[in-house]
């Protein structure tokens, strides 16, 4: 729990001091999305992958986000995410006291998310994405579902990347996630630190740059 608790003060601190350092003031950032807004939005598609904990155990959760991107200063959509980690957990079995089973944790939600970016030079940028999620966790026994209930997560974070190549970047991150509603059935710790290294495709680029050059010639 030590360790847990100064983790997140370590990433707490990290983020509270970056996003300081820009300089940013609430109205530079309402005034730059307006502006954003105005331009033509280009859609993407993004695969996702986020290293956390659940209790004190290591978790994965992947996802992929569609969204639309205005002029590389602010992006939102629609994103599918899941636990890609064996959580396991033994407990009692209802129709049979005494006896125990063993369970999978299963979680899985659909999020809205929006991206500010604030720092875009050449081939660095930096951004701090929010995300509110909505979907259910279970127990799974077999093939049987356990105490399926809906939950509400909230995400933040900052987050950056450097382009290798036009197509191509490596990226880094970390945040935290907070359950707003949690199924009480559920006596996992679910609320974390997350962090994130990734390799990065920009499928949008590829599409303008190779096939949509084409159909225009």
């Amino acid at each position: 729990m030590i360790k847990l608790i100064n983790k997140k003060s370590i990433i707490a601190f990290i983020i509270l001091l970056v996003i300081l350092s820009t300089n940013i003031t609430k109205s530079q950032i309402i005034d730059s999305i307006k502006i954003a807004l105005k331009t033509k939005p280009k859609f993407n598609i993004k695969g996702d992958n986020r290293n956390s904990f659940i209790s004190t155990r290591r978790a994965r959760i992947n996802g992929i986000k569609f969204m639309l991107e205005y002029d590389n200063k602010f992006n939102y959509g629609l994103g599918y995410n899941f636990l890609n980690s064996d959580i396991k957990k033994n407990i009692y079995n209802v129709n049979n006291k005494g006896d125990t089973i063993q369970v999978n944790l299963k979680m899985y939600y659909i999020g809205f998310f929006a991206e500010y970016i604030f720092y875009n030079e050449k081939k660095y940028q930096m951004s701090i994405p929010v995300q509110l999620g909505v979907g259910f966790d279970n127990y799974k026994y077999n093939n049987i579902i356990l105490y399926r209930k809906p939950i509400v997560i909230y995400e933040t974070s900052l987050q950056g990347h450097y382009k290798i190549i036009p197509w191509v970047g490596i990226g880094l991150g970390a945040g935290y996630r907070i359950m707003i509603v949690n199924n009480n059935k559920i006596d996992f710790k679910l609320n974390s630190p997350f962090y994130m290294f990734k390799v990065l495709i920009f499928f949008g680029d590829i599409y303008n740059d190779v096939f949509k050059k084409h159909t225009v010639n």
